[in-house]
């Protein structure tokens, strides 16, 4: 995902050439086997390390939300999507993306 996201938000914004399209097939070919581990997980699991909500969460969803600005689709992916959204919608979630809204807006406004 960070890969498809340099090469198609940062590296247009910042003027650093053209996006290299091989290299994001090969990351979203890369992604898909990875997520597909990830769904097989989630399968009789409702969290990515424990029982309950716990560090490995957060991390990946933030690597996770890169998403929704590359135009990566999550539909292949029903549990995955699921525990997203579970994330998505948790109060803490709201109270960090206000936090660094300001700086979202800075960066996608150029």
């Amino acid at each position: 995902m960070t890969t498809i996201f340099f090469e198609k938000v940062i590296k247009p914004k910042a003027n650093l050439g053209e996006t290299n399209e091989t290299a994001c097939d090969e990351a979203a070919h890369f992604a898909d086997q990875q997520l597909k581990m990830v769904e097989y997980w989630l399968e009789n699991r409702q969290w990515l390390a424990n029982d309950a909500l716990s560090i490995a969460e957060p991390f990946a969803f933030a690597y996770l939300e890169q998403v929704k600005y590359i135009d990566f689709p999550l539909e292949r992916y029903p549990r995955l999507e699921e525990w997203f959204g579970r994330l998505e919608g948790r109060e803490s979630t709201a109270r960090a993306r206000a936090k660094i809204q300001p700086y979202l807006e800075a960066v996608f406004k150029r």
